[in-house]
């Protein structure tokens, strides 16, 4: 039987009551701020970091200038007036710290002369040490300094490799002094001895008397005689010394820029 198409007709219906919420609960107001407090501590952790890293880059970078031009003043100047009472201890500033009062960060510069002969020479290190942040922290520029006027000498670009004893056995002088000073002579010329690194100063006497050409100065062939002394100082220079296994001989590599050579 059909049903009766009238507002009296058969209706069926449903309905669901959502409950809203209020808000946030206390616990859950308490773990959204802790983890606002920790990114904002990481934030400001990584700022810090960040802001303190680029003050001690400028820091070094200040020092490291003020050595190369208290090293350039003593290569640039007179050479007899290359001592202590001309370039003195003394208090300099390296930068400012940031805000309002733009308090200096200083330092102390200072350095170390030693007396070189044959020829004449000076081994010359200039430090500026300063504290930061309750650390203390330094820079240096090293290097030796040739009286050009009391010697023959020449200066250029130095490349090459020369033979050290040329009749296997071991050379009348040699010397390498590092940019700490420390020196490797002839009493490192030992089996499987070598070294490869910075140096300031290079001497040796091959003996016998045959003459290399295999170092390039200013990229020409430098003869170099195996029977005179050769000197070699450089502010910027590389050297790798190492024994040959089957032939025993010694060859020293140099790579140097404004490299003075003299000889005797």
């Amino acid at each position: 039987m059909d049903m009766p198409d009238s507002p009296r007709g058969w209706a069926v219906c449903s309905t669901r009551r959502v409950p809203a919420r209020a808000g946030m609960t206390l616990v859950e107001t308490i773990v959204s701020l802790m983890l606002a407090c920790l990114l904002l501590g990481t934030i400001y952790i990584g700022v810090t970091r960040a802001t303190e890293g680029s003050m001690m880059t400028a820091q070094r970078v200040a020092a490291f200038g003020l050595c190369s031009d208290r090293y350039e003043q003593m290569r640039g100047g007179d050479f007899s007036a290359i001592t202590a009472s001309n370039y003195p201890t003394a208090t300099v500033t390296l930068t400012y710290l940031g805000g309002l009062t733009r308090q200096p960060i200083t330092g102390t510069i200072s350095n170390t002369i030693a007396v070189l002969a044959a020829p004449s020479r000076r081994q010359v290190q200039v430090f500026v040490g300063w504290n930061f942040r309750g650390r203390a922290f330094s820079e240096y520029v090293s290097g030796v300094i040739v009286d050009r006027a009391s010697t023959i000498s020449v200066i250029g670009s130095l490349s090459g490799t020369v033979v050290l004893n040329p009749s296997t056995s071991a050379p009348a002088v040699f010397a390498i002094t590092l940019p700490d000073s420390t020196q490797i002579g002839l009493a490192n010329l030992v089996s499987g001895f070598s070294y490869s690194g910075d140096a300031t100063h290079v001497r040796y006497k091959a003996g016998g008397s045959g003459v290399q050409t295999s170092l390039l100065l200013n990229f020409q062939p430098y003869p170099m005689s195996n029977a005179k002394q050769w000197d070699m100082d450089s502010s910027s220079m590389t050297v790798a010394l190492q024994q040959n296994a089957s032939s025993g001989k010694w060859s020293l590599t140099i790579d140097g820029i404004d490299t003075v050579i003299s000889c005797q």
